[in-house]
Formats: C-alpha cells, sequence, structure tokens
C-alpha cells in the first residue's frame, strides 16, 4: 500500500498551460483565414499599386498558398 501513495504523490498537478496552447491555436488560425480571405479579395488592387501582371499575380498568390499549406503542417 505504501508503494500506490508514493505513487500518488509523485504525480505532478497538471497546469493550465494546454488551455493557452489552444487559444494561441485559435488566434493565430483566425488570424491566418483573415488573412487569406483579404488577400484574395484585395489582390486586384493589390495588383495595380504595385504594378504586377496577372502572371506575376499568380506567383504571390501561389507563394501565399504554399507558405499556407506548410503552416498548416
Amino acid at each position: 500500500m505504501s508503494s500506490l501513495s508514493q505513487a500518488a504523490s509523485s504525480v505532478e498537478k497538471r497546469t493550465n498551460a494546454r488551455y493557452w496552447i489552444v487559444v494561441m491555436l485559435f488566434i493565430v488560425t483566425s488570424f491566418n483565414y483573415g488573412d487569406r480571405a483579404t488577400l484574395s479579395i484585395a489582390g486586384s488592387e493589390m495588383a495595380k499599386d504595385i504594378g504586377l501582371d496577372p502572371v506575376g499575380m499568380g506567383y504571390v498568390f501561389s507563394a501565399f498558398s504554399w507558405a499556407y499549406v506548410i503552416g498548416q503542417i
């Protein structure tokens, strides 16, 4: 019985770190989703301001998409 009480006393108390991790993941994912949505909407105006043709804008969207995929892994 003493080994059971020693095992119970050696168990560490859980922390709330897992909740903070979930909150941070939610915030980062929400920001990433919002950025992805606004980039597709503002893409035409952004192309005019920067002076990109449709092929160049395709490269920008492709680079963003690849970075998004890597971030999701």
